[in-house]
């Protein structure tokens, strides 16, 4: 299974950087084709995995060390190809509830990564590194003008 999926990305991987060799062009009937067709083949992959790597118990996250995830409809996070572990999660809360969470001049941010987000953000984590959520007390910290 890892392996058909694996030669599937390979192939979809090749038409994407083939085509931003060439920026701008109109994509061709045969282009559209190919990648319809890759789509396709992705999906029946996905759709013939064995149910009991979707419905086993996600091993523990220190075990695996794969790096190819892929996810579920109507699911949040990812999940390993090769061995069915849940890699990432997405946290539940809100990042403007975070300790980290800071509005300053307009602009979101979260201060523990120095990164911009959105109030409603909701954080996607490395479920072995675990959630990076901290409640704020109070909601968090706006500094300047709104």
């Amino acid at each position: 299974m890892a392996d058909t999926l694996r030669n599937i990305g390979e192939q979809m991987a090749n038409v994407m950087f083939n085509l931003a060799q060439r920026p701008g062009e109109p994509l061709t009937g045969d282009v559209v084709a190919t990648m319809d067709s890759l789509r396709k083949q992705w999906d029946a992959a996905l759709a013939s995995r064995p149910a009991e790597v979707d419905d086993q118990q996600p091993a523990p996250a220190t075990t695996c060390t794969h790096s190819l995830t892929i996810t579920r409809i109507g699911e949040g996070g990812a999940w390993c190809c090769h061995c069915g572990a849940k890699a990432f999660e997405v946290e539940f809360r809100e990042c403007r509830g975070c300790e980290f969470y800071r509005r300053l001049s307009g602009l979101s941010m979260c201060k523990r990564y120095t990164m911009a987000v959105s109030p409603t953000m909701h954080a996607t984590y490395r479920v072995s590194d675990g959630t990076c959520f901290v409640p704020a007390i109070g909601g968090g910290l706006t500094v300047g003008a709104q």
